[in-house]
């Protein structure tokens, strides 16, 4: 099963099955502790936290649930177990024997691979890994962008449990980790001491570290480390320059640079026009709703921002939301924005970590990071 948070949909044996929100919940918690039987009770302290609804309302969603998942009992199925509670339990795939796929057409479906994610096309790269007819055998990088794409961050990092792979404990580390000094020195303790690629490197030094160093109120080295970036690079098309430029944007708007953030914001729309990179458009969407509300019309920077929010459900990158509500935390406060602005943003980011139970997942994080350095 394979999780979205982009309309509270699972892929089930490459089918999509469309879930109500708390169905959606419910299942994505059972399915985390496959094998585990819960009281109703327990459910309800698992997924209406701060509700007051009867036990009946667990029985009515499996009851739903079960209704949705009929078609898949030869997967899985939700049993009820007497005198406790309910139990998901996942059968174990037979293997069967792989037709294999000639070398011509796996080239051409790593390409497709990389260039759907180069432009942010979640849902196709999604289409392309689950479909059953082409018949790919996943690497590690496919199957572990699979996760990213549904905001699975307790599958992902299960999966790379024994990897040795500190880039995406690392990544998480920043959003669950309160002191922002201490996640600083983690982030260069890894670019010093850590083998990685070079992908890896600019995404830590660029997405991660200038965020963090922002936070941290050193938008100076944000700055520095951007641009160092943005000089080594000889092509508009390097994967890494709309973003470099986005990120440029975003730390001039921080320092209050405003007539620089401005150029630089309509340089990068001329940049995305030529590079229709979703995931950078929609963080461009948000400076651009900034620019607005710190302009005197918080009713047009907040449709400008929405519009952002609604390329992130188009492309299916969810867990690039990290991002985006870390950035709007920074920069909304020095837009001028309403209290309730900033404060329903505040919320929508608490909302997306506790969905994606990030911050229980701080233990697992701290502890696949830190065996590393």
């Amino acid at each position: 099963m394979i999780f979205s948070d982009d309309g509270y949909t699972v892929l089930v044996d490459g089918v999509k099955v469309e879930l109500l929100r708390k169905e959606f919940l419910l299942l994505k918690f059972l399915y985390m502790n496959n094998g585990r039987a819960f009281s109703r009770e327990e459910l309800l302290d698992a997924i209406w936290p701060h509700e007051f609804p009867t036990d009946r309302t667990v029985d009515d969603h499996i009851y739903r649930l079960r209704k949705k998942l009929s078609s898949f009992q030869d997967i899985g199925t939700i049993r009820t177990i007497k005198g406790l509670g309910y139990r998901l339990e996942l059968k174990e795939p037979v293997e069967e024997t792989p037709t294999p796929v000639p070398e011509e057409i796996e080239k051409q479906a790593n390409e497709l691979f990389d260039t759907y994610y180069k432009y942010g096309q979640g849902k196709a790269l999604r289409e392309l890994l689950t479909n059953k007819v082409l018949g790919l055998a996943l690497n590690e990088k496919q199957e572990t962008v699979l996760l990213w794409l549904s905001s699975d961050f307790r599958s992902l990092l299960d999966r790379l449990s024994d990897s040795g792979n500190a880039f995406v404990p690392l990544l998480l580390y920043g959003f669950v980790e309160p002191n922002t000094e201490k996640v600083i020195d983690i982030h260069n303790k890894v670019l010093d001491q850590v083998r990685i690629d070079e992908k890896e490197r600019m995404d830590i030094s660029c997405f991660s570290l200038s965020l963090w160093y922002m936070k941290f109120g050193r938008p100076e080295t944000s700055l520095q480390l951007v641009q160092q970036e943005i000089d080594g690079i000889r092509d508009i098309h390097h994967g890494f320059f709309p973003f470099l430029n986005v990120m440029k944007s975003a730390i001039l708007f921080y320092q209050n640079k405003l007539d620089e953030a401005k150029r630089s914001i309509e340089n990068t729309e001329i940049l995305l026009r030529q590079l229709p990179y979703l995931r950078e458009t929609s963080a461009l969407r948000l400076l651009q709703g900034l620019l607005l509300i710190r302009d005197g019309d918080e009713k047009a920077g907040r449709e400008k921002i929405e519009e952002g929010r609604g390329l992130i459900r188009q492309s299916g990158h969810t867990y690039y939301l990290l991002f985006i509500y870390q950035l709007l935390k920074l920069l909304l406060p020095n837009s001028g924005a309403s209290k309730e602005t900033i404060q329903f943003y505040d919320q929508a980011g608490e909302r997306y970590i506790e969905e994606t139970e990030l911050e229980q997942l701080k233990p697992k994080i701290e502890s696949q990071l830190f065996s590393l350095i």
